[in-house]
């Protein structure tokens, strides 16, 4: 829980007593933990069914099975928007039988669908937030991306799985360059090292 609000580069203060909207949870230990530590009011959602999910007290009133491509909440319902790890690893699918996250790394890998997925996820993550509202995407996540042993990627190694995280780093980015030419807004983001994006939105 510890690194992801480091991964998020959030503080209490941009957190505590919000209205918050998470993407892409796999399990909502996190948003518990910003609930029961923060008091905030959190939504889950994620477009994987897992009983996992809401298995937590409560979660399943709060747990939302839904696309982050077409979010199903009204204008401005949100204080923050958080993505751990998630953006924009939920749209880098295989589109063909055997492929691959490596195949990102090949020169002739079409990645414009992609990036036109994250631009749409970020279209509505900024509809659904507040004015002075925050969306915090994070690309990398320190506690499963650069182990040494990845129990979700086992057969490569850590230099070929860096490579990769950073491709999806510059997804995001491009993503990032779309959504800037579309909107007048404050978006501050970080390079491949840290993989952070923090756009806030004009208002209170």
């Amino acid at each position: 829980v510890r690194l992801q609000m480091l991964d998020l580069e959030m503080s209490s203060l941009d957190i505590k007593n919000k209205g918050v909207l998470n993407l892409g949870v796999e399990m909502p230990i996190f948003d518990e933990f910003l609930r029961i530590v923060y008091d905030c009011d959190v939504v889950s959602l994620d477009d994987f069914p897992s009983d996992q999910n809401t298995s937590f007290p409560g979660a399943a009133d709060r747990y939302v099975y839904g696309d982050a491509r077409m979010l199903p909440f009204k204008d401005e319902a949100f204080d923050v928007i958080i993505s751990h790890a998630a953006v924009p690893h939920i749209f880098v699918q295989p589109r063909e039988e055997g492929e691959s996250d490596i195949d990102l790394l090949k020169e002739d890998y079409d990645i414009s669908i992609i990036v036109d997925e994250v631009l749409m996820a970020l279209e509505e993550s900024y509809r659904c937030l507040k004015p002075g509202g925050q969306i915090r995407f994070s690309a990398l996540s320190r506690n499963i991306e650069l182990d040494e042993v990845d129990i979700h990627k086992p057969g490569l190694s850590k230099e070929i799985r860096s490579k990769i995280i950073n491709k999806k780093v510059d997804i995001l980015e491009k993503g990032i360059q779309f959504f800037e030419h579309k909107n007048h807004c404050l978006v501050l983001y970080k390079s491949t090292t840290s993989g952070v994006l923090i756009i806030k939105k004009p208002g209170n």
